[in-house]
């Protein structure tokens, strides 16, 4: 009776790591599809850079901090056919809008900008309110040069590793000549077990599995800003 105990105990501890290492094995397959291709292209580059006073994102609409309060640019554009989707309390309403950085008392700031922003009472929300403010206007169609686009690759059945992978791609184009300036490229691998906290481990380019380094690093960071040098 002690015997087929040990032997039923074993045989179970075997089963669960076997499963242990093909995970294991699996995990080791995306991490090292992972490494290739961040060695491949992963990174920053700069074709050329352009003054300009703004852009189109078409990524999102979300950029009046970074881009016109902290940033030196004078306004962005955006179109949103569905702000619904997004919960949006600033825009919305579908359509295109050019959100601009004026001096206050030139034309009317957006109410719903000033009441946003009045929330923050850290800099540098105060002192930019003092003497300026956002307006917002409803465009047809973006009108700006420059285009700053943002785009996600899945790359899991193409290559069949354990997980999913992605490639993300940010570029600067000019409308004018539909040339690419800058592009950076990312690539990121999701674990298909999920951890502790419910959600699977991710690692990408910048991971310390990757560089080897003790932190992460970002990649490709910026490429907007250092294509385009705001007038």
């Amino acid at each position: 009776m002690n015997c087929s105990r040990v032997i039923f105990g074993r045989a179970i501890l075997l089963f669960f790591l076997t499963i242990l290492c093909v995970a294991c094995s699996s995990e080791k397959a995306g991490l090292r599809e992972l490494k290739k291709l961040c060695e491949k292209d992963a990174g920053l580059t700069v074709y050329k850079t352009v003054e300009a006073d703004g852009f189109y994102n078409s990524h999102n609409n979300n950029g009046i901090t970074q881009h016109l309060i902290k940033g030196d640019f004078s306004f962005y554009e955006f179109c949103d056919y569905d702000p619904s989707k997004l919960n949006n309390t600033m825009f919305p309403d579908p359509g295109c809008f050019k959100v601009r950085k004026v001096a206050r008392g030139v034309t009317d700031c957006d109410e719903r900008v000033e009441a946003k922003l009045a929330m923050f009472t850290v800099s540098p929300y105060p002192e930019f309110m003092e003497d300026q403010c956002i307006s917002v206007e409803v465009i047809d169609r973006p009108t700006a040069r420059y285009r700053y686009e943002v785009e996600t690759i899945d790359l899991s059945s193409e290559l069949g590793a354990e997980g999913e992978l992605s490639k993300g791609v940010a570029r600067v184009i000019d409308s004018k000549t539909q040339k690419i300036l800058g592009e950076s490229i990312n690539y990121v691998w999701y674990s298909s077990e999920r951890g502790l906290s419910g959600f699977r481990d991710s690692i990408h380019c910048g991971s310390g599995e990757v560089t080897g380094l003790s932190r992460s690093k970002v990649i490709g960071e910026g490429v907007l800003q250092k294509v385009l040098i705001a007038n």
